[in-house]
């Protein structure tokens, strides 16, 4: 297992983010165009069997979003209406989107949690178990 990590852009959540190589150069989000510096990005590490984690969370955190969009944001929307975060009429798109991708950042970003407490746990029963 390997050790790797992700940047998320600190505004939209999307991992879209173009980054310059550079310490101190700016970044910028491909989906909500956000622009700052690398050190306002959010970062997730994380362990993975793959080669390359960041496509792997990049291509799970766009599965995610669609799932979200294709299944999940009518009822979710009836609710943001119902305890007024949306407005009843004339809803902005963009801020609707906005919602679906924290929906779905949150999802991922509670997945990937859970992923490394489970991954602790067996590390900490295979240590004792060679005890």
């Amino acid at each position: 297992m390997s050790t790797d990590q992700t940047k998320f852009c600190p505004l939209c959540g999307s991992p879209r983010v173009d980054e310059g190589f550079l310490v101190g150069s700016l970044c910028q989000c491909r989906s909500c165009m956000w622009q700052g510096p690398s050190e306002k990005l959010v970062v997730h590490q994380f362990k993975t069997s793959l080669l390359d984690g960041t496509d792997v969370i990049t291509r799970f955190s766009a599965e995610m979003r669609d799932l979200v969009a294709r299944e999940m944001s009518l009822p979710v929307g009836k609710a943001l209406v119902k305890w007024g975060f949306l407005p009843p009429t004339s809803i902005d798109a963009v801020v609707w989107g906005r919602y679906m991708n924290a929906a779905a950042r949150a999802i991922v970003t509670a997945i990937i949690e859970t992923r490394d407490q489970i991954e602790a746990e067996e590390e900490k029963e295979a240590q004792n178990a060679e005890i």
